[in-house]
This record gives C-alpha cells, structure tokens and sequence, in this order.
C-alpha cells in the first residue's frame, strides 16, 4: 500500500523530496591546508636565507682567518729576521775587534798544546758575553771544534766537541771559508 499512497502524491501535484545526500566533512578544513602551505613556503624561505647566509659568512671568515695567519707569518718573519740581526752584531763585534782576534791567535797556537791559556779565553768570552747580554758564546777552531764555551768552560783542555758533524751553520762556515757569516740554530 505505500506504493500507491507514493503514485497518488506523484498524481497530485507534489513534487517528491530528494533524498538528504550525505556531505562529508574534510578531515583538515581548506584554511588550514593553505596556511600549512604558506608556513612551510615560509620555513623553506628562511631556511635558504639562512643557509646563504652562513655559506657566505663561512667564506669570509675564513678569508678572514687567512689574512690573519698571513699577516701573523709575515709579522713573525720580520720578527725572526731582527732578532736574528740583533743577534749577529754581537758576533760581528767579537769577531771582528782586531784585539780579540790577536789575543786569540797569539793564546792559540792550537787548544792541544799546552801553552794555550783556557782561562784566559774563558774570561775574555765571559767579558763579552756579559757585555753584549748574551747567553752563550762558543769558541770554535777552524775544523769546528770546540775549544771553550762560556756555558761549560774547558779549564784544563779544549773541550773538542765536533760541531762540524753535528751543526748545518757550523759545517757551512768551515766548508765556505769566504763566507762573511752564516745564520741558523745551533
């Protein structure tokens, strides 16, 4: 019987209901997808500005650093060069005062004989060392060996200690007798 109660409201003029369809709810509503969208454009922005920008600053800081090693070098450099010069005149001045040099030859006439007089050289090296405020000072013969030094004076015999065999600046001196002077470490 529903069935023709349904054909006689057709017949009557009554427009039939449409069913209700069911909407769904979107489970993440469309603003929040789009500001999802515009917050990760956002992070993705920044985060290439930040990347840029640390490369960058990366670059000139080590660019930085460099100069700075370079300059420290070249500082140092001019540093070692006036110490080394510093170092030498004292040197130059002992070797070339004309009363050392003949006080030596005249006392030396070789550190094995036994006219040689080590005290006297010890105290002429003593007085020169404290005079130029040096901390050592070593007296070589002409093969590099040590005749006395004011560190570890030799009273009684040369010391002969061979700084030929065991010095670069002490072998080139001896090898390259037209040489003015040689610098190193000994």
């Amino acid at each position: 019987m529903p069935e023709r109660q349904e054909a006689d409201r057709t017949s009557s003029g009554e427009i039939p209901a449409k069913p209700m369809y069911s909407v769904e709810r979107a489970r993440v509503p469309l603003v929040l997808k789009l500001f999802g969208l515009t917050a990760l454009l956002i992070v993705a922005v920044v985060g290439i500005a930040v990347a840029i920008t640390i490369q960058r600053a990366n670059i000139v800081a080590r660019d930085t650093v460099n100069k700075s090693i370079a300059g420290a070098a070249r500082l140092f450099d001019d540093l070692e060069r006036q110490r080394l010069a510093r170092v030498a005149v004292p040197v130059q001045l002992v070797g070339n005062d004309p009363t050392f040099y003949a006080y030596i030859k005249e006392n030396f006439a070789g550190a094995s004989q036994p006219t040689t007089d080590l005290v006297s050289l010890n105290d002429q090296l003593e007085q020169r060392r404290t005079l130029f405020g040096s901390d050592v000072l070593v007296l070589l013969d002409d093969q590099g060996r040590v005749i006395t030094r004011t560190d570890q004076p030799s009273v009684t015999a040369a010391s002969g200690e061979d700084l030929y065999e065991q010095s670069p600046v002490v072998k080139k001196v001896i090898d390259e007798p037209q040489l003015a002077d040689a610098r190193g470490v000994i």
